[in-house]
């Protein structure tokens, strides 16, 4: 299987520019992003060796994808765009944690919910099943980490919630696990994680599991 798959894609080398209306799938491999092409061909999108994470939209017009680099001691993480058209990528997010002066400024920073000075390294990137909304997670607090999402319309990034991106349901309703306190009849104290539905506005719906001390 593996020899078959080194095979193809050693074609989808030499097999040209793809059209982006044939493209069904993305998929990384040693951290490059390929595009499937129908049930055989596959065609080779980056070649840096650092992306994850492909979602392919649904007008089949872009992917977008995770590229995670090293420079001496810093991390930088950022959110590409794909134009499978145009075969052009763009840089729509970015952010480190080892330094906050290449992070892509927020307006939320230093807020009541983000009291944040800038966006931490990026993790978890979903597409919204709509294509309107990327949903990324990034390091944030000590026991949970920060959900935003990026307005692919308008380039507009926004605070969701805190806590951990599990699901994004076709409907556009969110499965996310928050780590939470509660307090026993003494009055100690143990966090725990439970799993709750969002929908796409942030409001709370429904528990999807008990909780888990």
């Amino acid at each position: 299987m593996k020899l078959e798959f080194t095979t193809l894609l050693l074609f989808s080398l030499l097999s040209g520019h793809i059209a982006s209306q044939n493209v069904t799938e993305a998929f990384s491999y040693k951290g490059n992003i390929y595009a499937q092409d129908g049930k055989i061909y596959f065609h080779q999108v980056t070649k840096s060796g650092l992306d994850t994470l492909p979602s392919l939209s649904k007008d089949r017009h872009f992917l977008i994808y995770l590229r995670h680099q090293q420079s001496g001691e810093i991390n930088l993480t950022q959110i590409i765009r794909y134009d499978l058209r145009t075969s052009t990528e763009e840089v729509l997010v970015q952010a480190s944690e080892d330094n906050p002066n290449v992070s892509t400024s927020i307006s939320y920073a230093n807020s009541d919910n983000y009291p944040f000075s800038c966006l931490g390294d990026i993790m978890n990137m979903k597409l919204s099943p709509d294509n309107e909304r990327i949903y990324f997670e990034t390091t944030a607090w000590t026991v949970s980490h920060a959900i935003h999402y990026y307005v692919i319309s308008t380039g507009q990034i926004y605070f969701f919630h805190s806590g951990d991106l599990n699901k994004i349901y076709p409907n556009g309703m969110l499965n996310i696990q928050t780590t939470d306190l509660a307090f026993d009849k003494k009055g100690n104290s143990a966090r725990y994680v439970q799993y709750w539905l969002y929908d796409s506005d942030g409001k709370k719906i429904k528990p999807l599991s008990k909780r888990i001390f």
